[in-house]
Parts: structure tokens; sequence; C-alpha cells
């Protein structure tokens, strides 16, 4: 691709998410009559955030500037999820800095006050209260404090989806997911295979990645529209699903582990890094 194609590329993103900041500033924000933050798509795969918004009264004393990743430009409910967090920064930025006649003094206030330690994440009543407006209208959890850290993979991104039955109904799903299971995630997959009847699958489906990652005493997320139910159920029931064999490094094992090697020797070791979650103990 051309640079010039490239810039092609950036511009449309930039309108793409301008178009939707401008649709929830006049949707949820509008009687303060908010100025539209610059928008600027960056592209870091180190970075921990996938939006946040920045307030630098030397670029602009009355307005902010949201940082998008470009990871999620193609997924629109995760775009929308972060603009609207951001844009609850936005308008507490602009409200309490960007106001002609304070402003400036909070602004020195706020700087004197991290010199201090006093810092503030900036998730606080305000932006709870904020939140919850939002969720109203757009269905639970739709903003969190955590929202702009989250994301759907992109649906050319495969990643491994446990279905478990409900053990309130067995006739129902329950799904976790993780996109490269840690060594603790994977022995959870195992013992759930194994008690409780769960089957592993490879997905590109990106609904299931708006639930619970898998953890070792984690939730069971629950489709609650009747198509995902019926979606999942009839996965579980293709029989495609994979049997994972994934030893664990003895570092990882149990004191009661380490024993049974003590007193049965290298054999033991072996049979364990395989399946240490079994009949020996798991």
């Amino acid at each position: 691709m051309t640079i010039f194609a490239h810039k092609i590329e950036a511009a449309i993103s930039v309108m793409q998410v301008e178009a939707s900041v401008k649709k929830y500033l006049d949707k949820f924000f509008k009687e303060y009559n908010l100025p539209i933050p610059r928008i600027k798509i960056v592209d870091s795969t180190t970075a921990k955030w996938l939006g946040r918004d920045i307030y630098d009264p030397q670029v602009d004393k009355a307005n902010t500037t949201i940082e998008i990743q470009k990871s999620i430009t193609n997924d629109e409910r995760t775009l929308d999820r972060v603009i609207c967090h951001e844009l609850i920064h936005h308008m507490s930025f602009v409200l309490r800095f960007g106001h002609p006649e304070t402003g400036e003094e909070s602004w020195k206030r706020h700087n004197e006050g991290k010199k201090l330690g006093f810092t503030s994440d900036g998730h606080g009543q305000e932006f709870q209260e904020w939140a919850a407006k939002i969720n109203a209208v757009m269905g639970k959890d739709y903003v969190t404090k955590e929202s702009d850290t989250t994301y759907v993979v992109e649906f050319t991104k495969e990643y491994f989806l446990l279905i478990t039955p409900l053990r309130k109904n067995a006739a129902e799903y329950g799904y976790t997911w993780a996109l490269k299971p840690s060594t603790e995630q994977k022995a959870v997959i195992q013992q759930k295979i194994r008690e409780e009847n769960a089957r592993l699958f490879m997905s590109k489906d990106a609904r299931w990645t708006r639930g619970t990652k898998i953890k070792k005493y984690g939730q069971i997320s629950e489709p609650r529209d009747a198509e995902s139910k019926k979606k999942l159920k009839e996965l579980y029931q293709s029989g495609s699903g994979i049997k994972p064999n994934w030893p664990a490094p003895i570092s990882k094992l149990s004191d009661f582990h380490k024993k049974m090697i003590n007193h049965y020797g290298p054999e033991m070791k072996t049979i364990l890094e395989k399946d240490p979650l079994g009949v020996l103990g798991g």
C-alpha cells in the first residue's frame, strides 16, 4: 500500500470516529454544548488502552484530544463503547479546566495535588453516574471503568472458546474465552472438560469475546438473546470441539504433586506434566 493510500485510509478512520463522536455528544451531552474533541488514530501494539482522552492546555485550553487504537476501528460496538467512555472524560475536562473564568485555577490546583501525591484515575463518582445514564439507554455494562481497555477480538483473529453446560439447567450453556491461554487457563480448561463436560472450540465469532475470560474462579457468561443461546447450543452439540493436551511445568505443580515426584521418581514427573490435574490430586 502506498503512503498516499495509507493517508486516505487514516483520513477515513478519523471521519468514521468523528461521526460516532458527534452522534454520542448529541445523544448524551447536548445540553453542555461541548466542543467536538480532536480525534487521533494510533496504532500501538504495546499500549494497555484502546482509547484515551487527553487534556493539554498548551494545545487547547477549551478542548481535548481523543486517541483511538486502530485495532478497534473495524468493530463498531467496541468503538462506540470506547467513545462513550472517553466522552465522559472529555466532558469532565472541558467543564472543569476549560471554563474561561475558573479553568486555569482548577488546572493549577489539579497539578499541585498531583505533586503532593493526590491522584485519581478519573473513574470516581461523577464518571460512575454518567456511565449509569448511558447504560440505562445502551444496555448494562455498555460503559464501565474498564471499557476503554477491553475489546472484542477482530473477526480475523481466532481464539479459544470454552462452552460449559449450566448447572442450573444442563440444557443451556455458558461460555468463557481466551486468546492465548496462560498456564493457569490451560489447567482450568482441562479441569472443566474433565469435571463439567465442557467442550473447547476455536472461534472467530466476535460476540463471545464480550463475555468473561477464562479464570480459575471466574464466572461463566450466559448469552441473553435467543439467537446466541441457539448458536452456543448448536456449537456445543456439533461434536467439533478440540481436545487439548497441554503439559504444565513442574514449577506450577502443587506441593502434593512434588511429593509424588520425590516418592515415585522421574516417571511420575512425566505423568504429571501431561495431566497435573488428574486423579493424582487435581
